[in-house]
């Protein structure tokens, strides 16, 4: 598993894990290596987030284009416009099932997590 270009983990849990032909991924959210929040605006750290998603499907042999399913979880609600264009602005003809949660985040505004198929070698 390498994980070296992934934001580590911030608790006991892997970042990813493969199971069968399918990458599962823990919630990435708009932090640096530091931990440091990437972002002031919602649209800023959905950008950021989806960086992050990028690396760590990357270190996994997978990418954006990969995704079978995501969760994407708001700090608020009302949020879900903004959130829905800048991921459809970044994503692209990338359109996996998506599901939107609203719930207290820490500290951020947005985290994602999500399913990916790793590609036929």
């Amino acid at each position: 598993m390498d994980t070296s270009d992934a934001l580590p983990a911030g608790g006991h849990y892997n970042k990813w894990r493969v199971v069968g032909d399918l990458m599962f991924f823990a919630g990435q959210v708009p932090r640096d290596d530091d931990r440091k929040i990437l972002g002031e605006t919602l649209e800023e750290q959905t950008v950021a987030t989806i960086r992050n998603v990028q690396k760590v499907l990357q270190s996994a042999g997978c990418d954006l284009k990969d995704l079978v399913q995501i969760r994407a979880y708001l700090a608020d609600p009302s949020d879900f416009s903004r959130f829905n264009s800048v991921y459809a602005e970044v994503m692209g003809e990338i359109r996996p099932p998506r599901t939107m949660i609203s719930c207290q985040l820490n500290g951020v505004l947005v985290e994602i997590d999500g399913v990916a198929a790793k590609p036929s070698v």
